[in-house]
């Protein structure tokens, strides 16, 4: 199926993941931001990608305003929990699970400031750029994914708790 448009599945992955990840943080953050707050960004964020998807960047380009903001809404929520997980505040939370949580955010954080301008010039370097120099664009953003991938799965190996492979 080569030359199909993939592009309204980006729109619909920025649309679901977002949610994901503000959930996330949501926990991770109770007690430190108000759970409505994030609702509320989240909220915006979702009727902001909705019209930006129907009337600005139409589904078959890519979209990348609401990329750029869910990175920096993501690149804001990741500093503050770097800033919690050092605080004192944050003693209470089991050595195990800030470890957890520190790989995933660090693996959210390090892909989202990665993939920023990448993301602000999508357009362009789908269109604009030589073929090569585009491959060797998204080739970056690939690694970027493993990384954060990478990172996924070393927090969720940290986690207590969880993933408790036992050989029989």
């Amino acid at each position: 199926m080569a030359g199909k448009n993939n592009m309204p599945l980006l729109h619909l992955y920025v649309l679901l993941g977002f949610p994901c990840l503000s959930r996330f943080y949501r926990s991770v953050l109770e007690g430190q931001i108000r759970s409505r707050i994030i609702r509320y960004v989240t909220a915006v964020f979702l009727v902001f990608t909705v019209v930006n998807s129907l009337f600005v960047q139409q589904i078959f380009r890519f979209n990348s305003y609401a990329l750029v903001l869910e990175s920096m809404l993501i690149i804001l929520l990741s500093l503050y929990t770097f800033a919690f997980l050092l605080n004192n505040t944050a003693s209470g939370i089991p050595i195990p699970d800030k470890s957890s949580i520190s790989w995933i955010n660090s693996g959210l954080f390090i892909y989202h400031v990665s993939c920023l301008l990448i993301f602000y010039f999508g357009d362009t370097i789908l269109f604009c750029f030589p073929l090569a120099l585009s491959r060797f664009t998204w080739a970056f953003h690939a690694l970027f994914s493993i990384v954060m991938n990478s990172c996924f799965l070393v927090g969720l190996w940290k986690r207590s708790g969880m993933l408790h492979l036992s050989m029989h």
